[in-house]
């Protein structure tokens, strides 16, 4: 059984559906915290993928969040080795940085809550982008978001998304790497968890709750249906890379072995979830 890392930034960011739908799919999902354990300096031939989760931090700000440097190098290596990776909200933004864009604050407000994102000519027919819109209409798609900072596209890389105020929702670069700047992984619980956690930077940017409560029934249920069929998609992608891809790096001090014996990377105690976003 393949390998999958999933890179998790914080706590109030768990993978969710992502991770639920991988298993589904015949993969092992292993998680990592960067902020809380060192990355290793290579990809080791056992990881056949990478999904990049979210988080409140700034991929600008290495200074305040030393970990950044060693996770870009990591998907660097990605891109290079075309593993797959799955790139959402920060992960994407990582991503953009990882293939050489720039990384900056958006115009005010941040886009938090529902919004409405369109799909490119490429994106219709990409494997994974096609499944965020109807094929049969070029209506728009309503997605979540909760974010301040935006990107560039990376050179060479496809645009398969945009909206109106921030036009990259979604691309991918070098052969299997694709990064989305919305939320397609979220539940109910995790949006409420959201909406109480940074009630105050919501508040700020014009955003009720209710503007986000009274979408959840009308827009989840599709979005997530969607998102099943993006992520059965990237395992797709993972299950048909080929095996030389996955060269053997360098060695690696080895990992501390867990309950059962088997080497397996650690995750330390919970930390406490940021304030503000």
């Amino acid at each position: 059984m393949r390998t999958v890392w999933i890179l998790q930034h914080d706590d109030a960011e768990p993978p969710a559906l992502i991770q639920t739908v991988l298993q589904r799919q015949k993969l092992q999902p292993t998680l990592m915290r960067p902020d809380q354990e060192p990355l290793p300096d290579a990809l080791p031939a056992s990881c056949a993928g990478l999904v990049v989760m979210g988080g409140p931090m700034a991929v600008y700000e290495p200074e305040r969040h030393p970990w950044i440097e060693r996770e870009l190098s990591l998907l660097r290596q990605a891109i290079e080795t075309a593993r797959p990776v799955l790139g959402v909200c920060l992960g994407a933004q990582l991503l953009a940085a990882a293939g050489g864009a720039r990384v900056y604050p958006g115009e005010p407000p941040k886009e938090i809550g529902w919004s409405e994102i369109k799909l490119t000519a490429e994106g219709r027919g990409d494997p994974l982008g096609r499944f965020l819109s109807n094929p049969t209409t070029d209506e728009p798609t309503t997605v979540f978001q909760w974010h301040g900072d935006t990107f560039d596209l990376p050179p060479g890389a496809v645009l398969l998304a945009r909206s109106t105020r921030v036009p990259q929702q979604a691309f991918h670069v070098g052969r299997t790497a694709y990064g989305f700047q919305f939320h397609f992984e979220v539940t109910e619980q995790i949006i409420r968890h959201w909406v109480a956690l940074w009630r105050k930077d919501m508040l700020a940017q014009g955003v009720s709750a209710d503007d986000i409560f009274s979408g959840l029934k009308e827009h989840l249920p599709l979005l997530n249906r969607r998102g099943e069929e993006l992520v059965r998609a990237f395992a797709a992608l993972i299950h048909a890379s080929p095996l030389q891809v996955l060269a053997a790096p360098p060695p690696q001090p080895a990992q501390e072995p867990d309950a059962t014996g088997a080497g397996q990377a650690r995750t330390r105690d919970k930390l406490p979830a940021p304030a503000a976003r």
